[in-house]
């Protein structure tokens, strides 16, 4: 499923939720711990998705 499909968002726009994102959260790994095992786009943009779906109607 592509990006768009999923989160109703174009290129630009995930691309400014996702440095958003980045900007609140900061570093994610602990220096010295297991990098992570998916991304942070990775993460939020099925997040997105979710929350889209959520509103809309059934």
């Amino acid at each position: 499923m592509k990006p768009d499909d999923l989160t109703g968002l174009d290129c630009g726009q995930r691309i400014l939720l996702y440095g958003r994102c980045a900007q609140l959260l900061g570093e994610v790994v602990r220096p010295g711990g297991r990098p992570a095992a998916i991304g942070l786009y990775e993460s939020v943009m099925p997040s997105a998705g979710v929350c889209r779906s959520e509103r809309l109607p059934v």
